[in-house]
């Protein structure tokens, strides 16, 4: 059948008002020649209808017309009666089949057990979607599509949302589609060039009769000069749409291709340098640090399970009878197995001869690996139904499963036969279960972790709840060696206790996402991998638990179990969507190094000629890094205090102040770091932030008390109060340019100062009211402002008037912000409170002057303390309220450098032609062979 629309565009006006125009706007001009209007059509109802009495019948009959639906998803949509009756509609003449779903706010969850979309949690759905899909729909998330900026082809992120979309209205695959566009970008571009070339043929040939007349031949030369800017306009637009292509084509390849994504970002960064080559790159390799092998599956994985010698891999999913058994080593299937009921999980025994598993009704049954049939009748049962769990002892003689009530049952393995059933105290379901590697413990989760002593079947210790954790905990885990248990619980924190000391408080890795974190050990209990709900899965050092975790990458999926091969460098992990990823984990991640600093890291401090990091806090009080060194480990150059509170350089890197919580600060030497005077107020407060001025003259410091002293650089150090307790102020910033310094007041607001006058010259007034949290100087005029709202905001100090509109981070308020020398991008440090407390901070790169996101830095930690960059602009060091000290690469060349480093080949002489035409071969990455 022949449409008259490819698409109707169903919406909420208030809530996507922009996007929908947008949206139309782009898939109308998707792959679309220079000589058409349009590549398809596309109904909108306030672009598409003309004044009508009878509204309904038109639109009923544009939905007639269309061959997709496409919702825009939001609450707004949601509560729309015009929306519902648009929905109601396509449902009663069309197949929910033919429905595209983007979310533009709000929450769409789908429940795998239900087969409908989870009603409690998703409010952007219309209700009379409700059993409309058997499967899962796909949706493209567009809620991050907020302002004019983002709503353009020119943005990579959108514009692989609108090749998500398009790719089935024009009936292809995502990456022909992406493929079309730029061969179009490049025919378009060709006009613009045969254009510009005609123009100059024309100026010469005006040249060649210029000797007619002085004024003509003065025509004729600007004439020329004027072609000739024009043919290098096209040029370098050309060369910017082809570098913009790349990037969203390297974005929409990073699930399934990582290397052929990698290479399309170098070359996008090859071609030009643009704001979405380099965020492509970073994107690249952040998801390549650990490439994975991706096996898309058709059912949700509740387990996965390798054999002992890594020689299967078990999967199950919940819902579904079917144990997937797969090669260990490639993820290819062998075989599939039938439980009697739904599985819940699956184990192998220690020696791989018998793989048992659990359904939700506690129901368990025995398999053996040799011929993989059931080794008789199922055992066990009777239990609610929210899913089983089972655990092998060390020795495999033992199988614990949970019963009814908060029973423990133990069965004999070899006979199947009932050894002992145990009521665990207190409980009322028993939710998991681990042997200790010796086989003399059993620790059990209910709400807490009960120890039980396998000699005497009775409990002997407790851990977690009142005795160190105030979660509920419902998995856990032993390492290997005995000498770690992790538990999780719904609050998003893994809680990792010492065998040696389960009554002590648990070291706490950082709350990922709301929900059960899913936990495994490596075979040699080096690494503990965690994953969250979000899909993030973090390697931790169980030795160095405040360490931040290595991210690994983003699964794109809810992550519901993890194994490590026994035998392999390789970490599965199983997901709701169906997904199987394989994992190489000795991949090390190309971003990020992390040293231990001390019990609470206050500030950060680089020094301008390159020389140390400086961090302080408790325990040494001053710690020192040399940031080219291969070492993470940091130097005490100050152990005999106990606190130190702040640090600061010059700007010409000659002297570095501290200052303890003592009440001293103290002088030292930029370079070696060694104490050349100290001085301090004498009234028993201590000053919390320093900063000197831009010619080094006076170094500011915020004291306890509210009070913003300014002591004199000169051998006399005299000290001189900047305001009166009636103005108490708490955050200073000083320019590196001139003699302003902002600070931030008990009230919120920020107030500008002149050093030199020692007065104050203006305040800003905030947006909205909004609290004021950060501040950072760009150069001697521009001042960036961190509020809690989320919102960042450039003034000039000069007039105290906003530069631009806020850039916003989300609901996250912000910690702290760095400018990048040399390029005018900023860092934004943001935290986003949960239920259970702080988040994990993130750290976003900005384009300010474009409001582009170059990439997020994940760091695994909470409550970043401080920002600072190198003189150079190629590494971010952050210091984090627990004590670490991070460091990134923000370097593009680095970036780019790491991921030529990563790569095996270059491109195929296929996937140049594919993504880059007729352009002549040439090796994207110097030193690495043709891809065959």
């Amino acid at each position: 059948m022949a449409y008259g629309y490819q698409a109707f565009i169903s919406y909420s006006h208030a809530a996507d008002g922009k996007l929908a125009p947008a949206l139309q706007s782009a898939l109308q001009g998707f792959a679309c020649p220079w000589y058409r209007r349009r590549a398809i059509r596309v109904f909108r109802d306030e672009a598409s209808l003309s004044a009508s009495p009878a509204l309904w019948h038109s639109i009923a009959s544009a939905l007639d017309q269309s061959a997709y639906f496409i919702l825009l998803a939001s609450p707004g949509a949601a509560a729309s009666p015009w929306v519902q009756r648009e929905v109601a509609y396509w449902l009663e003449h069309r197949s929910a089949d033919s429905i595209l779903i983007a979310c533009t706010e709000g929450t769409v969850a789908w429940d795998d057990r239900a087969r409908d979309f989870d009603w409690q949690r998703s409010t952007a759905i219309p209700p009379n979607l409700k059993g409309a899909f058997a499967e899962e729909p796909r949706y493209i998330d567009l809620r991050w599509a907020t302002d004019d900026m983002r709503l353009t082809l020119k943005h990579p992120q959108f514009l692989d949302a609108v090749a998500d979309i398009a790719a089935p209205l024009h009936g292809k695959a995502k990456d022909e589609m992406v493929g079309e566009g730029i061969r179009q970008q490049r025919r378009n571009a060709r006009w613009a060039w045969a254009a510009a070339s005609t123009l100059v043929v024309l100026t010469i040939a005006a040249t060649a009769a210029a000797g007619i007349a002085l004024q003509q031949r003065s025509e004729a030369r600007s004439q020329r000069a004027a072609a000739v800017r024009n043919a290098d306009r096209a040029v370098a637009a050309e060369a910017v749409a082809v570098s913009r292509q790349l990037a969203a084509q390297s974005g929409a390849n990073l699930g399934g291709s990582p290397d052929v994504a990698l290479l399309q970002a170098v070359e996008a960064r090859n071609v030009v340098q643009t704001n979405e080559a380099d965020h492509s790159i970073f994107a690249a390799i952040n998801q390549f640090a650990i490439p994975g092998a991706v096996i898309a599956g058709s059912r949700s994985l509740g387990t996965v399970a390798f054999s002992p010698d890594g020689k299967f891999l078990a999967l199950s999913g919940p819902g579904s009878n079917a144990l997937d058994i797969r090669d260990g080593v490639t993820g290819a299937s062998i075989r599939e197995l039938e439980a009697p009921g739904p599985v819940s999980q699956v184990a192998f025994s220690p020696s791989g001869k018998v793989m048992a598993s659990v359904g939700f009704d506690d129901s368990v049954v025995f398999w053996d690996v040799a011929t993989w049939v059931r080794a008789g009748d199922a055992v066990g049962g009777g239990g609610s139904g929210a899913g089983g769990r089972i655990a092998f002892s060390a020795d495999g003689s033992l199988l614990a499963s949970a019963g009814p009530s908060g029973t423990l049952r133990l069965w004999d393995a070899a006979t199947h036969a009932l050894v002992r059933e145990l009521p665990v105290p207190g409980a009322t379901s028993v939710r998991d279960m681990a042997f200790s590697p010796d086989g003399r413990s059993l620790a059990v989760a209910t709400r807490s972790i009960v120890i039980w002593d396998l000699a005497t079947f009775r409990p002997v210790a407790t851990a977690g709840g009142e005795g160190g954790s105030r979660d509920e905990l419902y998995r856990v885990q032993y390492s290997p060696d005995g000498r770690w248990l992790a538990a999780t619980g719904p609050t998003g924190f893994t809680y990792l206790w010492s065998t040696s000391r389960l009554s002590s408080e648990p070291s706490q890795l950082g709350s990922l996402a709301q929900g059960v974190p899913v936990v495994a050990f490596s075979r040699d209990s080096s690494l503990l991998a965690t994953a969250s709900d979000d899909g993030t899965i973090v390697l931790w050092d169980p030795t160095r638990p405040f360490d931040p975790g290595k991210t690994v990458a983003g699964t794109t999926q809810r992550v519901a179990s993890l194994a490590f091969s026994p035998v392999a460098a390789v970490l599965a992990a199983g997901g709701y969507s169906g997904n199987l990823t394989l994992w190489d984990i000795n991949v090390p991640s190309p971003t990020q190094t992390v040293a231990t600093a001390n019990e609470g890291a206050t500030s950060i401090a680089v020094s301008p000629r390159g020389a140390s990091v400086i961090a302080t806090g408790l325990k040494p009080a001053v710690a020192a890094w040399n940031p080219d060194a291969a070492s993470t480990e940091l130097t005490v150059i100050d152990s005999q205090a106990d606190e130190a509170n702040a640090a600061a350089f010059s700007t010409d890197g000659k002297i570095l102040a501290t200052a303890s919580g003592a009440g001293a600060i103290t002088l030292r030497d930029g370079a070696t770091l060694q104490v050349v005077a100290e001085f301090s107020r004498g009234d028993g407060t201590f000053a919390s932030q320093l900063a000197f001025s831009a010619d080094g003259r006076l170094l500011a410091a915020v004291n306890t008390d509210g009070i913003v002293m300014l002591w004199t650089m000169d051998a006399q150090h005299r000290g001189t109060p900047l305001n009166d307790v009636s103005n108490k102020l708490w955050t200073i910033a000083a320019a590196p340019e001139g003699q302003s310094m902002a600070t931030i007041d008990g009230s919120a607001g920020v107030q500008i100062w002149d050093l030199q006058r020692r007065t104050r010259t203006g305040a800003l007034t905030a947006p909205g009211g909004a609290r004021a949290t950060s501040l950072a100087f760009r150069d001697g005029s521009t001042l960036a402002v961190g509020y809690g709202d989320g919102s960042v905001v450039l003034w000039d100090v000069g007039t105290a008037s906003p530069i631009t509109e806020p850039l916003r981070t989300g609901t996250d308020s912000i910690g702290a912000l760095a400018f990048q020398p040399g390029t005018g991008r900023l860092a934004v440090s943001a935290s986003r409170p949960t239920e259970s407390g702080l988040g994990v901070d993130t750290v976003t790169l900005w384009d300010v002057e474009t409001r582009f996101v170059i990439g997020t830095l994940r760091t695994g930690v909470a409550m970043i303390t401080g920002l600072a960059f190198t003189a150079d602009g190629r590494s971010l060091f952050a210091s984090s309220a627990r004590g670490e000290v991070l460091r990134w690469s923000t370097s593009a060349e680095d970036w780019q450098a790491t991921a030529c480093g990563l790569l095996r080949r270059n491109f195929t002489q296929h996937e140049w032609r594919l993504f880059r035409g007729d352009v002549p071969y040439r090796n994207t990455c110097p030193g690495l062979p043709a891809g065959e």
